[in-house]
């Protein structure tokens, strides 16, 4: 991936930099934590979202955050009410992780040295939402985050800094997420003290052309058995825990597929059909191979070994 020429941020930065946080969610609390701990004098305010209905909600750990480090807390029931929070607090800059409203571009333009983001990916591949998902989905051989500076686009902005790491044809959404997680932790301890000195730099996004990733819904997780087993294979594992998961249906009822694997061996058969019951696992036909589902689930029941849910009788997608 070429990349375009680095300048320096044009702005000086006071010191103490004055910094608000906005964000939600796991990886948020991490970074907002990481923040404090370089730099607790900076953090000025906490912004966050009342997402309590969510079940990867962390709402009270932030209020509790807050309360014990002594730092401002806002929970915004609407997306408008950002404008009157940056304008009261007037930040050197903005921390962005897990915020799920746009931000206008007239507020991006109140803040002098802009708003940071952080993106699940390598910028400008897997633009939009869902960036982990969909580069499990598509088999990617490598996932990685951009910290990124949020202008009037989707995800377009200059970048601050990108990690990369390499994963294999089994690693699932939940492992995926870690090293993620992992990487933009590392990645921030580099950068944020720049930013704080305003001797960060930034650089034009890869000259090559971008691709999107669009909002998934637990719908999106039907299976399409007429698929390839290698595309089954990474359509479950982009889709387990903690998301809502890959299902299908047999006899008219909901199957959750939790765990699956590749083989080696070339199956033929309708897709859809059993058409083995191994020790550990079921053989099930693709549209094209046959792959190998190791742990399922009746919806409303508890997930099960494959092997103790299905038989040979059984035809999934019906």
């Amino acid at each position: 991936m070429s990349i375009a020429s680095i300048s320096l941020i044009p702005q000086k930065m006071p010191s103490p930099a004055k910094v608000l946080f906005l964000g939600s969610k796991s990886l948020g609390l991490k970074l907002l934590q990481a923040s404090f701990d370089i730099a607790p004098l900076s953090l000025n305010t906490i912004v966050t979202l009342d997402d309590s209905k969510d079940t990867r909600s962390l709402l009270p750990d932030f209020l509790a955050f807050a309360e014990e480090k002594k730092v401002a807390i806002s929970v915004l029931l609407k997306a408008k009410e950002l404008n009157a929070i940056i304008e009261r607090n007037r930040p050197d800059f903005v921390i962005v992780c897990g915020w799920y409203w746009i931000i206008p571009k007239e507020i991006l333009e109140m803040v002098p040295a802009g708003f940071v983001g952080l993106h699940a990916s390598p910028l400008p591949r897997y633009r939009g939402f869902a960036p982990l998902v969909w580069s499990l989905i598509n088999g990617e051989p490598e996932i990685g985050i951009s910290f990124f500076y949020l202008e009037d686009g989707v995800d377009s902005g200059d970048l601050l800094l990108q990690k990369n790491a390499s994963i294999d044809p089994d690693t699932t959404i939940s492992e995926a997420l870690e090293i993620a997680e992992d990487l933009s932790l590392k990645g921030w301890s580099e950068i944020y003290p720049l930013l704080l000195s305003g001797q960060s730099k930034r650089f034009k996004q890869a000259n090559i052309k971008p691709n999107y990733g669009d909002k998934r819904i637990p719908e999106d997780g039907i299976i399409d058995w007429n698929k390839s087993a290698k595309e089954l294979h990474n359509f479950i594992r982009a889709q387990s825990s903690p998301y809502p998961g890959a299902f299908t249906f047999s006899n008219g009822r909901k199957l959750y597929l939790w765990k699956s694997a590749t083989l080696d061996e070339y199956y033929s058969g309708s897709p859809g059909q059993v058409l083995k019951i191994q020790e550990d696992s079921v053989i099930v036909a693709c549209g094209e191979g046959g792959i190998k589902l190791i742990q399922a689930q009746w919806d409303g029941d508890e997930i099960q070994k494959a092997n103790q849910i299905l038989n040979t009788e059984d035809r999934l997608g019906t």
